[in-house]
């Protein structure tokens, strides 16, 4: 007995349309890759930012809570903020700047009885990440910056800046 042959309707596929089928696959799956690939780089990078500012918060909030306590403030000696609480004793907040952001910090050493120098928060800006000026009408200017990586992997800068005033 002969075998049937193929009827109009059992058509396979050719060997060049299986081709051209599996370059728009490739095409399109490299596509949806390359997608991914940006959108967690933009949002490892939004979670950067938002991190460091966080921390520039924090630290600002602790350094406001001392430093608007304080009877007197002294922004005189270069990289940091000499502060005398209401008792009598000196607290400061130091400025150490690295050439690596990483490593550039403000450290706190507080007036309080075995406070200790305590690092207050890190990836400061190198140059710049403490900057104080003042007083004007004897209002302090405080500046924190810090710095982060972009999408393009530069770094870039975030400040916050506060005022404060001392007690008298």
């Amino acid at each position: 007995m002969a075998q049937p042959g193929p009827t109009s309707g059992q058509r396979g596929f050719t060997l060049i349309e299986l081709m051209v089928a599996m370059v728009i696959g490739l095409v399109l799956m490299a596509g949806i890759y390359s997608n991914f690939i940006m959108q967690s780089s933009v949002q490892s990078m939004q979670s950067d930012v938002t991190e460091r500012m966080g921390d520039l918060y924090l630290a600002s909030h602790i350094m406001q809570g001392e430093l608007r306590v304080a009877s007197s403030i002294d922004i005189s000696t270069a990289n940091q903020i000499k502060y005398t609480d209401l008792e009598g004793l000196d607290g400061f907040f130091i400025y150490a700047p690295s050439a690596t952001p990483s490593l550039s910090k403000i450290t706190w050493d507080s007036p309080t009885a075995g406070g200790g120098n305590q690092e207050l928060i890190r990836n400061m800006d190198a140059t710049s990440g403490l900057v104080r000026s003042g007083p004007v009408g004897g209002v302090y200017t405080i500046t924190l910056k810090s710095t982060y990586l972009d999408k393009n992997h530069d770094a870039q800068t975030l400040e916050l800046s506060f005022k404060i005033w001392p007690r008298n």
